[in-house]
């Protein structure tokens, strides 16, 4: 008899912004590393991160130093995976900022989304073993079908390609056509994302 192997965490979650609209809520709770979030029953809670002139070489560190030495675990990969795909733009940012989960000394939020947004790029991540995992499957869940309801029609939204390079990046996957753009999209997000 052939054994149900449990579905794959999704490898991205929807923005900060289009969560809040599909009802989350965010929340900053204390806690002794910005590491430990949690997600239940529609409240995100994060610990307070200060984002500085430091924080990417230092993430990047991190990074580096968990992908040289397995021993080290994936925390700091899973977060800034998670960061990424929290904030996709500068309103995500302030979302989040209101919320005292993000405190940043940059010129402007659009350059703590950029810092997010580009910290992972070509990082390698097993999604399988990642400690945020249940926050992701959490809040996809909302999206299952049979579950119609405001938060469902937003965060299903969210895997629509609205966005004019997202839709050209789809048309060339399907037909075929792989630039380095579109194999890193299809890497990161995989196939059902876009």
């Amino acid at each position: 008899m052939p054994q149900h192997k449990p579905p794959p965490p999704p490898k991205t979650i929807p923005t900060a912004i289009a969560l809040q609209e599909a009802g989350i809520k965010f929340q900053r709770r204390k806690a002794s590393s910005f590491l430990e979030v949690t997600y239940k029953q529609g409240l995100m809670e994060m610990p307070r991160v200060t984002v500085s002139h430091y924080t990417n070489s230092l993430f990047r560190y991190f990074i580096a130093l968990e992908h040289y030495d397995p021993k080290c675990g994936s925390h700091f990969t899973s977060y800034c995976i998670f960061m990424d795909s929290l904030i996709n733009t500068r309103k995500d940012v302030k979302l989040l900022s209101q919320s005292g989960i993000i405190e940043h000394v940059l010129g402007s939020d659009k350059e703590v989304a950029i810092l997010f947004n580009n910290l992972c790029r070509g990082v390698t991540w097993d999604f399988n073993n990642c400690y945020l995992a249940e926050i992701f499957k959490g809040v996809n869940k909302l999206s299952r079908p049979g579950t119609e309801n405001r938060q469902t029609r937003a965060v299903s939204s969210i895997f629509t390609p609205v966005n004019p390079e997202l839709t050209e990046v789809k048309n060339e996957i399907h037909k075929g056509y792989h630039s380095p753009r579109t194999c890193q999209i299809q890497n990161f997000c995989g196939n059902n994302y876009i």
